[in-house]
Protein backbone atom coordinates (compact mmCIF):
# COMPACT_ATOMS: atom_id res chain seq x y z
CA UNK A 1 0.00 0.00 0.00
CA UNK A 2 2.66 2.32 0.77
CA UNK A 3 5.02 1.12 -2.14
CA UNK A 4 1.81 2.30 -4.78
CA UNK A 5 1.09 5.39 -2.64
CA UNK A 6 5.08 6.49 -3.15
CA UNK A 7 4.85 5.25 -6.59
CA UNK A 8 1.79 7.14 -7.32
CA UNK A 9 2.81 10.38 -5.87
CA UNK A 10 5.91 9.89 -7.90
CA UNK A 11 4.73 9.02 -11.67
CA UNK A 12 1.56 10.91 -11.20
CA UNK A 13 -0.31 7.53 -12.23
CA UNK A 14 -4.14 8.03 -10.84
CA UNK A 15 -4.72 4.32 -11.57
CA UNK A 16 -2.06 3.33 -8.77
CA UNK A 17 -4.61 5.23 -6.31
CA UNK A 18 -7.42 2.80 -7.02
CA UNK A 19 -4.90 -0.17 -6.26
CA UNK A 20 -3.58 0.95 -2.78
CA UNK A 21 -7.08 2.26 -2.13
CA UNK A 22 -8.33 -1.33 -2.57
CA UNK A 23 -5.58 -2.80 -0.48
CA UNK A 24 -6.33 -0.36 2.35
CA UNK A 25 -10.14 -1.25 2.43
CA UNK A 26 -8.53 -5.08 2.63
CA UNK A 27 -6.56 -4.25 5.18
CA UNK A 28 -9.61 -2.61 7.13
CA UNK A 29 -11.34 -5.53 6.83
CA UNK A 30 -8.89 -8.10 8.42
CA UNK A 31 -8.10 -6.10 11.31
CA UNK A 32 -11.93 -5.83 11.93
CA UNK A 33 -12.42 -9.29 11.14
CA UNK A 34 -9.29 -11.26 12.69
CA UNK A 35 -6.81 -8.46 14.64
CA UNK A 36 -9.67 -7.48 17.07
CA UNK A 37 -10.87 -11.18 17.74
CA UNK A 38 -7.44 -12.43 19.28
CA UNK A 39 -8.39 -13.27 22.81
CA UNK A 40 -5.89 -13.40 25.77
CA UNK A 41 -6.47 -13.96 29.84
CA UNK A 42 -8.52 -11.26 31.85
CA UNK A 43 -6.49 -8.23 32.05
CA UNK A 44 -3.61 -9.52 29.37
CA UNK A 45 -3.35 -7.00 26.68
CA UNK A 46 -3.42 -8.38 23.20
CA UNK A 47 0.20 -8.44 21.26
CA UNK A 48 -1.48 -9.08 18.06
CA UNK A 49 -3.39 -6.12 18.64
CA UNK A 50 -1.09 -3.34 20.04
CA UNK A 51 1.79 -4.35 17.68
CA UNK A 52 -0.56 -4.12 14.19
CA UNK A 53 -2.97 -1.68 14.78
CA UNK A 54 -0.61 1.29 15.08
CA UNK A 55 1.90 0.08 12.37
CA UNK A 56 -1.08 -0.01 10.01
CA UNK A 57 -2.58 3.15 11.44
CA UNK A 58 0.91 4.82 10.89
CA UNK A 59 1.10 3.39 7.24
CA UNK A 60 -2.46 5.02 6.87
CA UNK A 61 -1.10 8.18 8.13
CA UNK A 62 1.70 8.13 5.44
CA UNK A 63 -0.88 6.81 2.82
CA UNK A 64 -2.67 9.62 3.46
CA UNK A 65 0.14 12.06 3.00
CA UNK A 66 1.48 11.08 -0.35
CA UNK A 67 -1.70 11.00 -1.94
CA UNK A 68 -1.41 14.11 -4.50
CA UNK A 69 -4.65 16.14 -3.91
CA UNK A 70 -3.69 18.64 -6.13
CA UNK A 71 -3.96 16.81 -9.84
CA UNK A 72 -7.10 18.10 -11.73
CA UNK A 73 -7.44 15.25 -13.83
CA UNK A 74 -8.78 13.11 -11.01
CA UNK A 75 -11.67 15.40 -10.58
CA UNK A 76 -10.99 15.48 -6.52
CA UNK A 77 -10.32 11.74 -6.08
CA UNK A 78 -7.26 12.48 -4.23
CA UNK A 79 -8.54 14.63 -2.31
CA UNK A 80 -11.11 12.19 -0.95
CA UNK A 81 -8.95 9.22 -0.90
CA UNK A 82 -6.72 11.11 1.39
CA UNK A 83 -9.14 12.10 3.53
CA UNK A 84 -10.26 8.19 4.05
CA UNK A 85 -6.99 7.12 4.40
CA UNK A 86 -6.52 9.23 7.29
CA UNK A 87 -9.80 8.69 8.70
CA UNK A 88 -8.99 4.62 8.34
CA UNK A 89 -5.46 5.57 10.82
CA UNK A 90 -8.04 7.52 13.00
CA UNK A 91 -10.18 4.62 13.30
CA UNK A 92 -7.60 2.27 14.04
CA UNK A 93 -6.21 4.26 17.06
CA UNK A 94 -9.58 4.91 18.77
CA UNK A 95 -10.52 1.06 18.00
CA UNK A 96 -7.15 0.00 19.85
CA UNK A 97 -8.12 2.31 22.93
CA UNK A 98 -11.50 1.16 22.94
CA UNK A 99 -10.24 -2.31 22.86
CA UNK A 100 -7.02 -1.99 25.47
CA UNK A 101 -8.24 0.36 27.69
CA UNK A 102 -10.64 -0.45 29.97
CA UNK A 103 -13.38 1.36 32.48
CA UNK A 104 -13.75 4.76 32.35
CA UNK A 105 -10.99 5.53 30.71
CA UNK A 106 -11.80 4.65 27.65
CA UNK A 107 -14.04 7.46 27.24
CA UNK A 108 -11.67 9.87 28.41
CA UNK A 109 -9.05 8.44 26.22
CA UNK A 110 -11.23 9.12 22.62
CA UNK A 111 -12.24 12.38 24.10
CA UNK A 112 -8.63 13.83 22.79
CA UNK A 113 -9.17 12.48 19.34
CA UNK A 114 -12.73 13.62 18.83
CA UNK A 115 -12.35 17.58 20.25
CA UNK A 116 -9.47 17.52 17.76
CA UNK A 117 -11.03 16.10 14.99
CA UNK A 118 -13.66 18.36 15.53
CA UNK A 119 -11.70 21.58 15.52
CA UNK A 120 -10.06 20.03 12.67
CA UNK A 121 -12.84 20.05 10.85
CA UNK A 122 -14.44 23.68 11.36
CA UNK A 123 -11.03 25.03 10.62
CA UNK A 124 -10.63 22.94 7.37
CA UNK A 125 -14.41 24.13 6.33
CA UNK A 126 -13.23 27.30 7.19
CA UNK A 127 -9.71 27.05 5.09
CA UNK A 128 -11.95 25.87 2.49
CA UNK A 129 -14.42 28.40 2.02
CA UNK A 130 -11.89 31.48 2.79
CA UNK A 131 -10.52 29.62 -0.97
CA UNK A 132 -13.50 30.33 -2.56
CA UNK A 133 -14.46 33.35 -1.27
CA UNK A 134 -13.65 36.92 -2.93
CA UNK A 135 -11.53 39.28 -0.51
CA UNK A 136 -13.91 41.79 0.06
CA UNK A 137 -16.29 39.68 1.42
CA UNK A 138 -14.26 36.86 3.75
CA UNK A 139 -14.55 38.62 6.80
CA UNK A 140 -18.43 38.70 7.05
CA UNK A 141 -18.28 35.22 5.15
CA UNK A 142 -16.25 34.03 7.92
CA UNK A 143 -18.15 35.50 11.00
CA UNK A 144 -21.52 33.64 9.40
CA UNK A 145 -20.06 30.46 8.69
CA UNK A 146 -19.36 30.27 12.90
CA UNK A 147 -23.11 31.75 13.22
CA UNK A 148 -24.45 28.67 11.23
CA UNK A 149 -21.53 26.42 13.14
CA UNK A 150 -22.66 27.35 16.67
CA UNK A 151 -26.70 27.77 15.89
CA UNK A 152 -26.73 24.61 14.67
CA UNK A 153 -24.12 22.76 16.99
CA UNK A 154 -25.24 24.57 20.05
CA UNK A 155 -29.04 23.88 19.60
CA UNK A 156 -30.19 21.38 17.44
CA UNK A 157 -27.25 18.78 18.57
CA UNK A 158 -28.00 19.00 22.29
CA UNK A 159 -31.89 19.44 21.67
CA UNK A 160 -31.86 16.47 19.82
CA UNK A 161 -30.64 14.57 22.18
CA UNK A 162 -32.83 15.16 24.64
CA UNK A 163 -35.77 14.77 22.57
CA UNK A 164 -34.56 11.18 21.67
CA UNK A 165 -34.10 10.50 25.12
CA UNK A 166 -37.44 11.62 26.18
CA UNK A 167 -40.22 10.83 23.01
CA UNK A 168 -37.80 7.91 21.33
CA UNK A 169 -36.15 5.86 24.03
CA UNK A 170 -38.16 6.95 27.16
CA UNK A 171 -35.53 6.18 29.41
CA UNK A 172 -33.28 8.80 30.96
CA UNK A 173 -30.54 6.11 31.47
CA UNK A 174 -30.58 5.13 27.08
CA UNK A 175 -28.50 8.63 26.93
CA UNK A 176 -25.87 7.09 25.39
CA UNK A 177 -27.70 5.93 22.36
CA UNK A 178 -29.46 9.08 21.65
CA UNK A 179 -26.18 10.75 21.44
CA UNK A 180 -25.63 7.82 18.95
CA UNK A 181 -28.45 8.19 16.75
CA UNK A 182 -27.90 12.39 16.90
CA UNK A 183 -23.77 11.74 15.53
CA UNK A 184 -25.27 9.13 13.05
CA UNK A 185 -28.01 11.69 11.69
CA UNK A 186 -25.56 14.67 11.57
CA UNK A 187 -22.85 12.16 10.14
CA UNK A 188 -24.93 10.95 7.34
CA UNK A 189 -26.56 14.37 6.67
CA UNK A 190 -23.48 16.16 6.31
CA UNK A 191 -21.95 13.51 4.25
CA UNK A 192 -25.07 13.99 2.26
CA UNK A 193 -24.32 17.48 2.10
CA UNK A 194 -21.17 17.34 1.08
CA UNK A 195 -21.42 14.89 -1.69
CA UNK A 196 -24.61 16.90 -3.35
CA UNK A 197 -21.84 20.20 -3.18
CA UNK A 198 -18.92 19.02 -4.18
CA UNK A 199 -19.73 19.46 -7.82
CA UNK A 200 -20.53 23.46 -7.02
CA UNK A 201 -17.47 23.86 -4.98
CA UNK A 202 -15.25 22.65 -8.15
CA UNK A 203 -16.73 24.87 -10.38
CA UNK A 204 -16.46 27.89 -7.53
CA UNK A 205 -12.91 26.82 -7.05
CA UNK A 206 -11.67 26.82 -10.57
CA UNK A 207 -13.16 30.32 -10.79
CA UNK A 208 -11.53 31.82 -8.17
CA UNK A 209 -8.14 30.85 -9.37
CA UNK A 210 -8.94 33.05 -12.51
CA UNK A 211 -8.82 35.56 -10.26
CA UNK A 212 -5.21 35.21 -9.61
CA UNK A 213 -4.82 35.07 -13.06
CA UNK A 214 -6.16 38.45 -13.82
CA UNK A 215 -4.59 39.88 -10.99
Amino acid sequence: MLALAALGQRLKYVHLRVQFGLIGALTLYRVFEVNLHVSGAAGVHVPARLLTLPVLAGAFYLTALWTDPTDPKDHGAGLNLRGLFAAAGSLLIATLIYFEVSGPWVAVALLLPASIGTTAATANGLSALMTVIPNQMRAQSSALYYLVVNVFGLTLGPTGIALFTDYVFRDTTALRYSVACISAIAGVLSASFLIYNLSRYRRAFVESETWVTEA
